[in-house]
């Protein structure tokens, strides 16, 4: 479950812009992100994939490393693109 303001309010906006929302289809929500994080085939009825990556202690200079090598504009694209998965 998302807590954090920022989340509860992408949540928000992403329901209040769905297609469902009029519908209100509870089916249709039970296999959307916003509902069920940890099994999804979709976000507010589009096809996505989401990937939330924290990096804390140590971790951080891993962090740094993977910016210095890659490029911060290129990091997001590059974790995210489906031919490195």
């Amino acid at each position: 479950m998302l807590l954090s303001p920022s989340a509860n309010r992408a949540k928000s906006w992403a329901c209040e812009h769905c297609e469902n929302w009029i519908r209100k289809d509870i089916s249709f929500c039970i296999g959307c992100f916003w509902c069920r994080p940890e099994k999804y085939n979709h976000i507010a009825g589009n096809k996505e994939r989401r990937i939330v990556l924290t990096f804390t202690g140590n971790e951080i200079e891993d962090y740094n490393i993977l910016i210095k090598q890659i490029g911060e504009a290129d990091a997001e694209q590059y974790m995210s693109s489906p031919e490195k998965c």
